[in-house]
C-alpha cells in the first residue's frame, strides 16, 4: 500500500446523536422486541426514531410556551381589543368589511384563547419526555424498568437527555407512575 494513502489520524469524531444511540446501544443493546411475528434486536434506527420524536414534542412544547408567554399574550390582548373597537357598529369599519373580514370570528376565536391561558410547564420538561420517551423504548423491547438510579431505564432516559451522568431517577418515578395510573384507568 501506498505510503501516501495510510492516515495516522482518527475517524472522524462522532455527532452528539451518534453518542446518544452508542450509549443507549450499550445500556439495552441485547433487547428484542416481536413484530408481525419476527423476532429482532434493537437497532440504531429505533434510537434515532425515538431520538427524532423527542426533538420534534421539544420543539413543540417550545412553541406552546412562546404563545403563552407574557409578551404575546399582552400582544393578543391588544389585538382583541383593537378588533372591538373596529367592529363596533358605530365609528368601525363598515359592515360590508367587518363581514368580508370575519372580525366577529377573530374576536371569539382571541377570546376563548385568552381563557384558555395554561402556565408554562417547567423548564424540566425536557427531562420528563426523555424519561417517557425512555419508559417507551424500554416497553417496546422488553427491558425492565425500575426507577433506580443505575437502573437499565434511567440509564436510557439520561442517555436520551444527551447527558449519561445526569440523574433523573425523580423524573423516570413520575414516568412510572403516570404509566400505572394509565393503565389502572383502562382495567
Amino acid at each position: 500500500m501506498d505510503a501516501r494513502l495510510k492516515t495516522t489520524e482518527d475517524p472522524r469524531p462522532l455527532t452528539r446523536e451518534e453518542c446518544i444511540v452508542e450509549t443507549v446501544l450499550e445500556i439495552i443493546g441485547g433487547a428484542t422486541v416481536i413484530e408481525d411475528g419476527i423476532e429482532r434486536q434493537i437497532g440504531p434506527h429505533d434510537i434515532h426514531a425515538v431520538l427524532y420524536h423527542l426533538r420534534e414534542a421539544c420543539l413543540a412544547t417550545q412553541r406552546i410556551r412562546a404563545r403563552q408567554s407574557k409578551q404575546a399574550m399582552r400582544a393578543i390582548k391588544q389585538l382583541s381589543a383593537a378588533l372591538r373597537r373596529a367592529n363596533q357598529p358605530k365609528g368601525g369599519l363598515p359592515e360590508d368589511i367587518r363581514l368580508v373580514l370575519g372580525l366577529d370570528r377573530m374576536i371569539h376565536h382571541l377570546a376563548a384563547y385568552g381563557k384558555a391561558h395554561r402556565k408554562p410547564q417547567p423548564d424540566a420538561i425536557r427531562k420528563r419526555l426523555a424519561a417517557d420517551y425512555a419508559l417507551d423504548l424500554c416497553d417496546q423491547f422488553g427491558v425492565k424498568t425500575t426507577s433506580a438510579r443505575t437502573g437499565k431505564f434511567c440509564r436510557v432516559a439520561a442517555a436520551l437527555f444527551g447527558d449519561p451522568d445526569v440523574d433523573l431517577q425523580y423524573h423516570c418515578m413520575k414516568a412510572l407512575a403516570k404509566k400505572r395510573r394509565k393503565n389502572s384507568t383502562r382495567s
